[in-house]
């Protein structure tokens, strides 16, 4: 049983039912959404355009969105559906977006949030910018490349739930770990050397420090 059969089945979805405002018809109980969602077997009937689509291997977070490029952007999001719903993805599929993500994606602390091979990558956030450029003045890129740690933990439970199982012997799940474990250098420095002795909320292009966290 997954997480959000646990909740609905303790009550702490009080409601199964919704009524969408504009259709009559009541959406289905959660439990049978779920193995609606299911057995689509890893959403293979997504829209496709071939000329809008910028790098192979990806999970797309966003359908039909009313700027159609947004929709074939790679970013972390996806991670987080991993962790959450595991039985979703093909875990061959899955497994291959995770090592696509720990190449492209990956900082030294924190996710970039945006492919820097799109053209829309603006990697350094200046909160202060009041500049004309519409894509980074009063820190408008925010989502658009500066790397959040807090997509780096869904990323690395991503990542362990579907390396883990396919590793057949105790060397295999201690290479696994092993992995995780170097990818936590940079937080642990930082919670050493920060007088904060904590962690910041994003940083800029390759780690840097942004001057939104410099007080």
């Amino acid at each position: 049983m997954d997480q959000r059969q646990l909740l609905h089945g303790n009550n702490g979805m009080k409601r199964s039912r919704r009524t969408l405002k504009d259709v009559t018809m009541s959406l289905k109980v959660l439990s049978h959404w779920n193995t609606l969602m299911e057995d689509t077997n890893d959403w293979p009937h997504y829209d496709v355009d071939p000329q809008m689509v910028n790098r192979r291997g990806i999970y797309k977070d966003l359908y039909r969105c009313t700027t159609p490029w947004a929709d074939y952007q790679f970013r972390p999001n996806f991670a987080i559906a991993m962790v959450v719903a595991p039985e979703l993805f093909d875990p061959a599929k899955a497994l291959g977006c995770l090592k696509l993500a720990d190449e492209v994606l990956r900082g030294p602390t924190g996710m970039r949030t945006l492919d820097p091979k799109d053209l829309a990558y603006r990697p350094n956030y200046i909160n202060s910018d009041d500049s004309d450029d519409f894509a980074v003045a009063k820190g408008r890129n925010y989502h658009q490349g500066p790397e959040w740690l807090w997509c780096t933990g869904f990323f690395l439970r991503a990542f362990l739930k579907f390396d883990l199982p396919i590793r057949t012997d105790t060397a295999g799940r201690v290479e696994t770990l092993q992995q995780l474990h170097s990818r936590l250098y940079h937080h642990r420095r930082m919670i050493e050397e920060s007088p904060w002795a904590g962690l910041v909320e994003l940083t800029n292009q390759d780690g840097g420090i942004s001057n939104y966290w410099l007080y």
